[in-house]
């Protein structure tokens, strides 16, 4: 029944997304009236509000879907909460900003609402103020591998600090249970914005200990594609088809093996 009722939901945001091309106030109130916990259309009213008359009626829009939208449906409130803090990010003030997080965090589950807050922080410049929010819901939420992969992200991309991104991967891996995770994860960091001499001895260094892993091989094998030579490549491909797989995940490799060499002789005809 639940998985029907989310099937349903879906569905009806499909249709929603495909069907309604609004051009009027009048046109989003009668959407509403037969679809009132819909939070897809009452940010995409308010996203049409604040185009054609601003900030202050596209606030007043969703408030009245906080009003409007049933307490059980917990997720829609929530998606509204989100869309209430980015408008105040953008357009509000200082104040009015803070005054609706505390608002959000007084009805929301706090980790949701202060991630959200970090993206909005760093988007707005205030770099300290994102980082102490980072620090806060990892110390707070300390399990959570997504709190520490995003402030990892944040000391590599945004600040570019690479003391405090090797003291919290430190961190990471002594609050994680699973180190692993954290380490490929850290690993594809280096890939995305750092050193991929060091992205290569974190996956070789995880391989050594958990040779067969074939979700390491698989995330290896991807950014060594975009980043290495035919070669290097190529000899990858023969290292993990030398391990003992079942034989599902070893004819996986195969056919991303044949992937990789039919996208490279394509590339070679057409330079």
């Amino acid at each position: 029944m639940i998985k029907l009722l989310k099937a349903e939901k879906r569905i009806r945001k499909k249709e929603l997304s495909q069907s309604l091309s609004p051009n009027s106030y009048k046109t989003f109130e009668k959407a509403l009236l037969s679809s009132p916990n819909s939070s897809f259309l009452w940010i995409k009213y308010a996203a049409f509000s604040l185009d054609n008359s601003g900030y202050e009626k596209s606030k007043e829009i969703l408030i009245k879907a906080l009003n409007t939208i049933v307490q059980t449906e917990e997720r829609e409130k929530l998606n509204i909460y989100l869309a209430l803090m980015n408008l105040e990010s953008s357009r509000g003030s200082e104040e009015s900003f803070e005054k609706t997080i505390k608002w959000a965090l007084s009805v929301n589950d706090h980790e949701k609402i202060l991630k959200h807050k970090a993206l909005k922080l760093l988007k707005k410049g205030k770099i300290e103020d994102c980082e102490n929010t980072l620090r806060y819901v990892c110390k707070k939420y300390s399990k959570n591998i997504e709190n520490w992969e995003s402030i990892l992200r944040f000391y590599m991309k945004d600040l570019v600090d690479n003391d405090k991104f090797d003291e919290i991967s430190r961190r990471a891996e002594q609050a994680l249970k699973d180190s692993v995770e954290i380490r490929k994860r850290i690993g594809v960091l280096e890939y995305q914005h750092g050193s991929s001499e060091k992205a290569r001895t974190i996956f070789e260094n995880l391989l050594s200990e958990k040779p067969k892993r074939s979700d390491i091989w698989l995330v290896y094998l991807n950014f060594e594609e975009k980043n290495s030579g035919v070669e290097q490549v190529r000899d990858l491909y023969e290292r993990v088809l030398a391990v003992k797989f079942s034989m599902k995940v070893r004819r996986m490799f195969e056919n991303k093996k044949e992937l990789y060499e039919h996208g490279r002789k394509h590339k070679d005809r057409c330079t």
